[in-house]
């Protein structure tokens, strides 16, 4: 890299933008840990156990940690967010080393959000065989992605190193002693155009089950909205996107033209793990509106139950042939209790409750056998 020449007259090389890179991922960051202790703190009051969605999205969460650490602490502290003039000699080096070690930790945190939902999915929906085929293609996106993300960002240069080497102003080079075939801005467009797709498919993946439930159209939304939370994190995907399609790696001053594109980075991380957490801290809503985690005074109405038997109804109405639609109810109940984070719903669920539902859906969801229904209402009998 050719050494600099003088700043471009009229630019401020007192101006930062670091203060404000640092609180935007200090406090989403903060937002994320907090989300998923609270996740950690619902499935102990409850008394459920840790599933795969629950590991998932810890292990999401300690990669996007060594992401904001890499950020707010190493490059920032080596210049990022400043005017390349104002900052240390070899700040463009750092800067190259930070993104080409982000693009890991970046990665890695987003497979693992996707799959923390996916898992999610596959706990409610996975009842019939075509369900668990086209969770488990999303999760083959998912993981292609992440392989394809990680050999092009890990080979983009040969010898490795040559990547933040190259950009080294006070040991240069030479050019003859690497080979650099990767376009880096043309690399993060092909990784943000699927994974904005994949993003897509995951949401859309409940909303033929919600749509046939037998609920007014108010209902139906209020229960789409809790399995398309991640529709926040959709939106900032795009906004992101933008700022990267105008990003200019080639730029002099690359240390801050790339601020902006990098805080949006982090949001879309940090947020993504608070959304993917959010449908499972009902336990805490109960216990901050009730002041139990499940209020004995609370009885669920009819429409609770009438709602989990709709989903398996719903789910049962996409297919034609009787024989692959016959599903026991107790397989679909157990799949509910661990997805709602209520382990103790269906057993307030008294056994004329439960008789009541199997007589109204006996005519439509002939499949649905409300089995072992004495085992889950012994409490309440």
């Amino acid at each position: 890299m050719a050494s600099l020449g003088p700043p471009p007259p009229g630019i401020d090389l007192q101006a930062s933008r670091q203060s404000n890179i640092v609180a935007t991922w200090a406090s989403t960051w903060g937002l994320a840990v907090a989300a998923v202790i609270l996740r950690v703190l619902c499935r102990k009051l409850a008394k459920i156990r840790f599933w795969l969605d629950d590991w998932f999205i810890i292990a999401s969460l300690l990669f996007s940690g060594g992401f904001t650490f890499t950020v707010t602490i190493y490059m920032v502290n080596n210049g990022f967010c400043k005017h390349i003039w104002a900052g240390p000699p070899d700040a463009t080096r750092d800067w190259a080393l930070g993104l080409f070690t982000t693009e890991f930790t970046y990665t890695f945190s987003l497979m693992f959000i996707k799959f923390s939902i996916l898992a999610f999915y596959w706990r409610i929906f996975s009842v019939q065989f075509i369900d668990k085929l086209l969770l488990w293609i999303l999760a083959g996106m998912v993981a292609c992605w992440t392989i394809a993300s990680i050999l092009t960002s890990a080979f983009q240069c040969v010898p490795i190193s040559a990547l933040w080497m190259q950009f080294d102003p006070v040991h240069p080079t030479d050019p003859s002693t690497f080979t650099c075939g990767v376009n880096i801005h043309k690399l993060f467009i092909g990784k943000t155009v699927p994974h904005i797709i994949t993003d897509i498919f995951i949401l859309l993946f409940p909303v033929p089950y919600i749509w046939g439930l037998h609920l007014r159209m108010s209902q139906k939304i209020a229960t789409a909205c809790v399995f398309m939370l991640g529709i926040f994190v959709l939106v900032v995907s795009i906004v992101r996107f933008v700022f990267v399609l105008e990003l200019d790696l080639s730029s002099e001053d690359v240390t801050w033209d790339e601020c902006t594109e990098m805080k949006w980075t982090g949001v879309e991380v940090n947020i993504g793990t608070v959304c993917a957490c959010l449908p499972s801290l009902k336990p805490l809503l109960n216990l901050i509106l009730h002041g139990r985690v499940h209020p004995k005074s609370h009885r669920p109405s009819v429409t609770d139950a009438q709602t989990i038997l709709e989903i398996a109804e719903a789910t049962k109405r996409r297919y034609r042939r009787p024989s692959v639609a016959n599903v026991s109810s107790a397989y679909i109940f157990a799949s509910m209790r661990g997805a709602m984070d209520d382990p103790d719903i269906f057993e307030r669920l008294s056994g004329s409750e439960i008789a009541s539902e199997a007589a109204t859906t006996q005519d439509t969801t002939p499949g649905i056998e409300m089995e072992n229904t004495r085992d889950i209402s012994k409490e309440t009998g």
